[in-house]
């Protein structure tokens, strides 16, 4: 990991700018494992994986046919055991740039804000309690996955907030932030022919494939105002009573989850066919959440 950065101030504001680095490479997680061997048999080298080409049908206007080669597992193979391991091509990269402005209280006002670019990506899945149990046991998991985002990548994040001294003892605060929306990408289960299966000593078991890339698709993106009006009233030295007015989400803004990702599966007739049958899950809104939300609070306090 490798991080740089300066501050300057700049009046009565404190300016910086950072750059960071991490490379997470070597990651552990849990291969096809031959006992009687000893080797390691998830890679298409082992011998054990067959591939098979096919063409995975249009699913709409926004996405088209996808040729692309998968791997089923042949009926030679070992029995089904696991054993964690560090895997070479199991690497994470996270790189950003922060840009910070700071006004700290000085007369009746400060603000502050943030803006972060970054790029979180590899070919590890870094979320889920497991962290990466189950990768790389198939060759399919290699398909479109070099530099796919990770699930909680976010390119640009926006932050603001301030706090400002009104009339009548009042104080206002704010706080905002915007933020780019979680990548997706298309996938598919293919379901390989019985009579080439057959023909070729494959397993007839489905395998999942990335068509594209994670982050060749990203959902909404987000945004959030949060407002507060307080006013403090002192009762002799040692006591005080605050009342609060919040808004959380003043600007009602509201996120629909989408089924975005056609998934389903293809089971195609032979190989090098488009013939077959293409059963795509529905898409469109599935949920809407955001509420705007008002909250007044009274707090007592003493010494």
């Amino acid at each position: 990991e490798f991080r740089v950065g300066i501050e300057r101030q700049l009046g009565d504001f404190n300016v910086g700018v950072s750059g960071l680095y991490r490379d997470r490479k070597n990651q552990i997680t849990d291969l096809l494992y031959d006992l009687n061997t000893g080797k390691y048999w998830s890679d298409v080298n082992s011998g054990f994986w067959i591939p098979f080409n096919t063409t995975v049908p249009a699913a709409g206007a926004g996405f088209p046919a996808v040729p692309v080669t998968m791997y089923f597992q042949s009926k030679d193979a070992p029995a089904t055991f696991t054993r964690l391991t560090n895997v070479p091509d199991a690497v994470g990269r996270y790189t950003s740039l922060d840009i910070t402005v700071n006004r700290r209280w000085k007369g009746d006002f400060m603000i502050g804000g943030s803006a972060v670019l970054s790029k979180n990506y590899g070919t590890f899945d870094e979320s889920g309690a497991d962290r990466g149990g189950g990768q790389f046991q198939t060759p399919d998991f290699f398909t479109n996955r070099a530099g796919s985002r990770q699930s909680f990548d976010r390119p640009v994040v926006v932050k603001l907030w301030g706090s400002v001294k009104l009339p009548a003892k009042l104080r206002g605060s704010f706080n905002f932030l915007q933020s780019s929306g979680a990548p997706w990408n298309r996938t598919v289960t293919v379901q390989p022919p019985a009579a080439w299966a057959a023909s070729r000593g494959a397993s007839t078991a489905t395998q999942t494939v990335y068509l594209e890339p994670t982050g060749a698709r990203r959902n909404q993106s987000t945004t959030n105002l949060d407002l507060r009006l307080e006013r403090l009233l002192r009762l002799g030295k040692e006591h005080e009573i605050g009342l609060f007015a919040d808004i959380f989400n003043a600007t009602g803004f509201s996120y629909v989850t989408y089924q975005s990702n056609p998934g389903g599966t293809w089971s195609p007739d032979a190989e090098n066919t488009t013939a077959g049958r293409f059963t795509p899950v529905s898409t469109g809104p599935r949920s809407q959440t955001g509420v705007r939300t008002f909250r007044f609070s009274v707090r007592y306090s003493f010494n």
